[in-house]
């Protein structure tokens, strides 16, 4: 007789093969575009991921989700011009993905990527102890931090870990060269919550106590963030980077990538951002984040196009829908 906790264990070893089956053909598929893509020149892979991200991403659930995100930030625009910012996005993504495949190519020619004024970068190398650097989902993100490993601060990022491993451990194997102070990986769970692994969190405070920079992208939504009103809309905002300069009086940084032109040339911007230290520590926290929320917008009306619209932090306001959908 066949008992029940058996037949438990024999699906459970099944699943487990079958899960293990599928992340090894994605991982074996994943290499072979990789190792294609590398096959061809910087310029012509860009060309053909963003042709074809405008082709297949508008047939997707982030393409519509990236529309109606823009309608509620963009409320007054046509149809016409938000769908023309949502294939524009999908261009500049295809292109960032072909550039992150080919990322040692721009420590090898880094002058395809400019840096607006290098003496907020020069002051922070030649000052000791941690610095927190922010960027968002604009341009080739992944680039925001080049010049800060250029100039020998060899930051740490923070990632969201990927679902397959195989492909995971790749990825971060080519990453780690633009963040040579390491790679802390982040899940996000069922909640929208962002957490640490337990290896993750030993490392990220690694950094901090070795004055390590770190570096991290702070516009996606964090249901355990800031809420804050941000481009008309709600969003909730992490507050890791405000509360890690607010706890170790370290500076705070915001930077962003600026796309020049359809070639893998680049403009990163840096400021800093002015953190308060009263007696109420939550209340500096939320005004460093509101004064990155700020920035943040200014930079993602100039170039609507470069911004990931897709993963954009904004939650419907009903009251705000109903006027759009009776246009008013």
């Amino acid at each position: 007789m066949i008992r029940s906790a058996d037949v438990q264990s024999v699906q459970r070893r099944l699943k487990w093969l079958a899960t293990w089956l599928r992340r090894v053909a994605e991982y074996a598929l994943f290499r072979l575009v990789v190792g294609l893509a590398r096959w061809c020149p910087l310029d012509l892979t860009a060309a053909i991921f963003s042709a074809f991200y405008r082709l297949y991403a508008p047939l997707t659930r982030h393409h519509a989700r990236a529309l109606r995100n823009l309608e509620r930030a963009f409320p007054k625009k046509t149809t016409a011009e938000r769908q023309a910012i949502a294939l524009a996005m999908w261009d500049n993504f295809g292109r960032l993905v072909a550039e992150s495949i080919h990322i040692d190519r721009f420590l090898l020619e880094p002058q395809r990527v400019h840096l607006s004024d290098a003496r907020l970068l020069d002051r922070c190398a030649n000052e000791a102890g941690l610095k927190i650097f922010v960027s968002l989902h604009t341009g080739n993100w992944e680039l925001t931090a080049l010049p800060i490993t250029l100039r020998g601060l060899n930051p740490a990022g923070l990632y969201r870990v990927l679902a397959n491993p195989y492909v995971d451990q790749f990825v971060r194997s080519w990453r780690t060269k633009v963040f040579p102070g390491g790679l802390v990986g982040i899940r996000r769970d069922t909640s929208d919550k962002f957490l640490a692994t337990r290896d993750a969190s030993r490392q990220l405070l690694r950094c901090v106590r070795r004055g390590i920079p770190l570096a991290l992208l702070a516009d996606h939504f964090d249901r355990t963030g800031i809420s804050v009103p941000f481009l008309g809309q709600t969003a909730s905002l992490s507050r890791l980077p405000a509360a890690l300069a607010r706890r170790f009086g370290a500076p705070l940084f915001l930077g962003r990538t600026i796309r020049l032109g359809s070639e893998a040339q680049f403009l990163v911007e840096m400021q800093e951002i002015a953190v308060p230290h009263s007696d109420d520590p939550e209340h500096d926290i939320r005004a460093a984040t509101l004064a990155i929320k700020e920035q943040f917008e200014a930079w993602i009306c100039q170039y609507p196009q470069q911004w990931l619209w897709s993963q954009a932090p904004l939650r419907a306001n009903p009251d705000l829908d109903r006027t759009i959908r009776q246009g008013q």
